[in-house]
């Protein structure tokens, strides 16, 4: 969700990926985009959740969306060869 206000991956200049695994769990976070609404803003918060009990299930999500009033026409178009090829470049990085 933050990738999608965003529109560029989480942490995209971290290098160090063990590091940045450790950092995540201990809680660093990307910040916040200025512009995002707070409504959508405190939705993806919860699902960075410490503990993965507390984090919202997707129904839960989808409600939300609904209750925002969030669709597929009002989400910020992100480039998505550009993701396919972040992708890529992870899973090649893990081989």
């Amino acid at each position: 969700m933050w990738e999608i206000s965003s529109g560029y991956p989480p942490f995209k200049d971290s290098d160090d990926k063990v590091a940045l695994g450790f950092a995540i769990n201990n809680g660093t976070r990307e910040i916040e985009i200025p512009g995002t609404p707070i409504e959508y803003e405190n939705l993806y918060k919860n699902c960075w959740n410490q503990e993965p009990g507390q984090r919202p299930v997707i129904y839960e999500i989808l409600n939300e969306f609904k209750r925002m009033n969030v669709g597929i026409e009002s989400i910020k178009e992100v480039d998505l060869d550009s993701q396919h090829n972040n992708l890529d470049d992870l899973c090649k990085e893990m081989e």
